[in-house]
């Protein structure tokens, strides 16, 4: 275990910035001046609902009733607040006078088939879009177009099972498609179609027993114990889903998913689809790669009896607005002192750490962090003083001694979100590897408390 630290990592961790984006498709026009989203204004229309072949099973018809009007003028609002928070480049109009107007054509539900199937406008329903835009160039059409709800059961035998029991699946699923078209004003033409669907489910889970003996397997049993007996159904082995709905109902979710809030999650996504220039995009990626926190922790638990202070010495980025990644370098800044066979021995520390933590933000001036220090280091051994007659050897040779580290904590941050912090937390450190008899003799305690002063910035 000597010097492993050194092998731990050859660096801590690189982290780059990148933006999650998770659309089915994407048709652009070729060519188009995306520039021009930056100069004009793009206007919302309300939710409209294109729902052709709506699919769902008996005595479910309520669960896919349409929106009210209400909700579709209010999901325009949704949407238009979810593009100001992604998309600060672009300008979109969820309200006001011209998102009145365009909500009250009469034939827009015509209109946005054409738009999404890109064919040409008659005369009349251009000029009741010019009528109602206010010299907005793009209008969005925001389009509700599939929506089915369906059971589903599946049946599997997985191999650490060993024949003792089958996994059988019972879900509930409902899947939504919605599509979003850019239609340009000038040029009369649809530039840019995004589509996203979206498959929320229930699932059910039951472990059937096939009847094998399990005292025929040797090993690990699995969840075996878990199991309960097979009914008389479950042994005639059917295994289809008409057959699993006509026995075996009350083992499939009570009812559906509702559209909330898969629905109004995937605005971000549709927002982000659109192309972006690469400096606007920096500034985005700051969403989910940011708030960048350089440290210094003062660190303080036991060895036996004797106080063991180290120092910390590292940063962190969040990323995913929750997860806090980061790490750095830890070392003693007091050297306990041990005695081992009536010997004295000054012991310093040295540790390459990773830090995993989940980020919650309890007020603004308020964090807490849940996660881990993790890494490896070694402790050095020296003694104390020697006495220059005494030629006895020490009872170790090694003047050091490797370990693997791990330390759950919980920390409280206080300070603005950008700007100077500390914390206070408290951690459980557990040491793997450690084989000296000073070590052996004195322990390292579990507990220790851990002091920070800290700068976050948003961005390089």
């Amino acid at each position: 275990m000597r010097q492993i630290w050194v092998l731990l990592l050859c660096s801590v961790l690189s982290l780059q910035g990148c933006i999650a984006v998770s659309v089915d498709k994407i048709d652009a026009e070729p060519g188009f001046d995306w520039d021009t989203l930056k100069r004009d204004l793009i206007l919302m229309t309300p939710l409209i609902d294109l729902r052709s072949d709506v699919q769902t099973p008996k005595t479910y018809e309520k669960n896919v009733a349409p929106f009210s009007r209400e909700q579709e003028i209010e999901y325009a609002e949704v949407f238009k607040k979810a593009f100001f928070k992604k998309r600060k480049d672009i300008r979109v109009f969820g309200a006001g006078g011209a998102f009145e107007s365009i909500s009250k054509i009469a034939n827009l539900k015509d209109i946005a088939k054409k738009v999404l199937n890109k064919e040409d406008l008659s005369p009349d329903e251009k000029t009741s879009l010019d009528d109602a835009r206010q010299d907005k160039r793009f209008i969005f059409f925001f389009n509700f177009t599939n929506e089915r709800l369906q059971f589903e059961f599946s049946v599997e035998q997985p191999a650490e099972a060993k024949g003792l029991y089958v996994e059988k699946n019972y879900g509930a699923r409902r899947m939504m498609t919605l599509q979003m078209a850019l239609w340009d004003t000038q040029t009369a033409r649809t530039v840019f179609i995004s589509e996203k669907t979206l498959d929320p489910a229930y699932t059910n889970q039951y472990l059937i027993r096939t009847g094998r003996s399990p005292s025929s397997v040797k090993g690990d049993r699995g969840r075996y114990s878990s199991s309960r007996e097979p009914d008389i159904f479950d042994q005639m082995g059917n295994y289809s889903l008409e057959q699993e709905l006509h026995h075996h109902r009350g083992r499939f979710p009570a009812g559906f998913p509702e559209r909330e809030p898969s629905f109004t999650d995937s605005f971000d996504d549709f927002a982000l689809s659109l192309p972006i220039k690469g400096s606007e995009q920096n500034k985005i990626e700051y969403e989910y790669f940011s708030n960048h926190r350089p440290e210094i922790t003062l660190r303080n638990s036991s060895l036996g009896s004797k106080s063991m202070s180290n120092i910390f010495v590292g940063t962190s980025s969040i990323i995913y607005n929750r997860y806090r990644l980061g790490g750095g370098l830890e070392f003693s800044s007091s050297k306990p002192k041990v005695s081992h066979a009536n010997k004295s021995y000054v012991i310093d520390n040295l540790c390459l750490c990773m830090t995993a933590d989940l980020e919650w933000e309890l007020s603004d001036n308020l964090r807490m962090l849940t996660g881990s220090v993790l890494g490896a280091g070694s402790f050095g051994i020296k003694r104390d003083a020697p006495d220059t007659f005494d030629n006895v050897e020490p009872a170790s040779s090694n003047d050091q001694d490797g370990y693997w580290y791990a330390a759950p904590r919980l920390k409280f941050i206080v300070g603005p979100k950008q700007g100077f912090q500390f914390g206070l937390g408290v951690y459980n450190q557990f040491y793997s590897g450690l084989v000296e008899p000073q070590f052996t003799e004195n322990k390292p305690q579990p507990w220790g408390v851990e002091l920070t002063l800290a700068v976050t910035f948003r961005g390089f």
